[in-house]
């Protein structure tokens, strides 16, 4: 993406007693995911838990912190293990990086700058985590260099949407479709309500096998089918450059969509 500015400074109390800075959130020169919730708001309680474990868990990748505009109490509460720094905002924050609603969050390179735009809800702020961890906010040919190929996905893999690709809900012959659009290239790809449920799910965090278990259990579908049929789907996904770190392939053929054990 192309670089929006420099970040702007901030110095706001924290958690732990202190004040965070941008400076100090940069410190180890990784990129900074900053998310802004509210302790009061339905989506950002649902989103606590995972941004707390992508603190936990691509910490060394990643440096993730939480701007919150609500009491010292409320965010104690909230977030009580200290995993992550909490910023206590007065709104300054918030509206210094242009954030008119939560959850949402902003991404930081490693340089300083803002690279996306704010990214509003769930979905778009696990977007712009991937969009962070992977190799796309350097170089080309880095990217291309860790791309692999999409018969590399196997039911441990944990793939994520491209930064880049957003999706939209469409009304086709009485039935509602999914279409997966590349925001840089242009190309989409219409998915079902099952290739749009398991689309949904890939989060770069969960395994296909969790993604597996879990419609299974919910379809009550044999497990070893749709762990076939998932499986073929997602590779189809990344043969058309829909995932990051899965090299596209110019001669893909569209992809069969419909898990047929579902």
């Amino acid at each position: 993406g192309q670089a929006h500015g420099a970040a702007p400074a901030f110095a706001r109390p924290d958690l732990r007693g202190g004040r965070t800075t941008l400076d100090s959130l940069r410190a180890a020169g990784l990129p900074l995911l900053l998310v802004f919730l509210t302790p009061g708001c339905g989506p950002c309680k649902r989103l606590r838990p995972a941004v707390v474990r992508w603190a936990e868990v691509y910490g060394r990748r990643l440096q993730v912190a939480i701007v919150s505009t609500a009491s010292p109490e409320a965010n104690r509460l909230a977030f009580p293990g200290g995993e992550v720094p909490v910023l206590l905002d007065d709104g300054t924050t918030r509206t210094a990086y242009a954030v008119a609603g939560t959850p949402g969050a902003v991404l930081v390179d490693a340089d300083g700058l803002l690279r996306t735009p704010v990214a509003y809800g769930e979905p778009a702020v696990r977007r712009l985590l991937t969009a962070g961890l992977s190799r796309e906010l350097t170089t080309e040919s880095d990217a291309d260099a860790d791309e692999q190929p999409a018969a590399s996905l196997t039911l441990r893999s944990r793939p994520a949407p491209r930064p880049m690709v957003t999706t939209r809900t469409v009304e086709s012959e009485g039935r509602s479709e999914t279409v997966a659009v590349d925001e840089t290239s242009g190309a989409s790809l219409s998915l079902d309500v099952i290739g749009g449920l398991v689309w949904s799910c890939l989060d770069g965090v969960s395994t296909l096998e969790e993604i597996v278990d879990d419609l299974a259990g919910v379809f009550g579908a044999p497990r070893d089918q749709v762990a076939m049929d998932v499986l073929e789907l997602v590779r189809s996904l990344g043969r058309h450059g829909l995932l990051v770190g899965i090299a596209p392939e110019t001669d893909a053929p569209t992809p069969k969509l419909e898990p047929t054990s579902l």
